[in-house]
C-alpha cells in the first residue's frame, strides 16, 4: 500500500519564472488606465441600437486566465513530483523473506 506524504519539485529554481507574470500584470494594468480610443458622435442616433457582443461582454476576463495559464505552465515546468511512502501490513513481503534469509549465517 502507498502513501502520499509530500509533494517536491524536481527543478524548483522554475518559480522565479512568477516574477515575469508579475511584471505582465503591471504591464497589463499600466495598458488599463490608459484612456480608450475612440470616436465622437455628434448624435447617439447615428449609432446603430443593439447590446454588446459576447466578446465586448467577457473582455475583462482575457487578463486573469491568461495570468492563470503562465502560473500553471511554470508550475509545470518546475515538474511537481509526489514522493510515496511505502508500508506494509502484517507479514513481510516476498523479496524480505528472501533476503532474511540470504542474511542468515550458515
Amino acid at each position: 500500500m502507498t502513501d502520499i506524504t509530500a509533494v517536491r519539485f524536481a527543478d524548483p529554481w522554475a518559480f522565479a519564472l512568477l516574477a515575469l507574470v508579475v511584471a505582465g500584470i503591471g504591464v497589463a494594468l499600466l495598458r488599463a488606465r490608459r484612456p480608450a480610443a475612440g470616436l465622437l458622435f455628434s448624435s447617439l442616433g447615428l449609432l446603430p441600437a443593439g447590446r454588446a457582443g459576447l466578446r465586448v461582454r467577457l473582455h475583462w476576463l482575457l487578463v486573469p486566465l491568461r495570468v492563470l495559464a503562465l502560473a500553471l505552465f511554470v508550475v509545470a515546468l518546475a515538474r511537481p513530483q509526489i514522493v510515496h511512502r511505502r508500508f506494509a501490513r502484517g507479514r513481510r513481503g516476498a523479496w524480505e523473506r528472501g533476503y532474511a534469509r540470504a542474511a542468515r549465517p550458515t
